[in-house]
């Protein structure tokens, strides 16, 4: 599970495994490989390129969750891990928003 508080990019970490628990170095995988994270409520579709050098310009900048309020603050949202490829099986992100650190974030005034 991943803790994010409002306004925080979600950075993204990927590894391939084979059925018996391996770890697949993405720099021998055949192919590029494309990731669709998808969760209506935090207003999150985005298309993700792994290339065939195991590179990902976006999970390494993060991507930007614009549909976080302060309203979802200790709530947990499962992040739905599409993947274009019918050999790999993706498990679902789960993210938890926390309210932001003292000092840091909006006040209460503040929609």
């Amino acid at each position: 599970q991943t803790k994010l508080f409002p306004g925080e990019a979600l950075f993204v970490e990927y590894r391939i495994i084979d059925i018996y628990g391996n770890a697949v170095n993405v720099t021998y995988y055949p192919s590029n490989v494309s990731i669709n994270l998808v969760n209506t409520d935090l207003l999150l579709n985005t298309l993700l390129t792994i290339d065939k050098h195991g590179a990902c310009q976006t999970c390494a900048a993060g991507i930007d969750l614009s549909g976080v309020t302060i309203a979802d603050a200790n709530q947990t949202f499962t992040i739905d891990v599409q993947v274009v490829d019918d050999v790999l099986v993706p498990d679902d992100l789960q993210v938890l928003i926390t309210q932001c650190a003292s000092g840091w974030g909006v006040d209460g005034d503040t929609q």
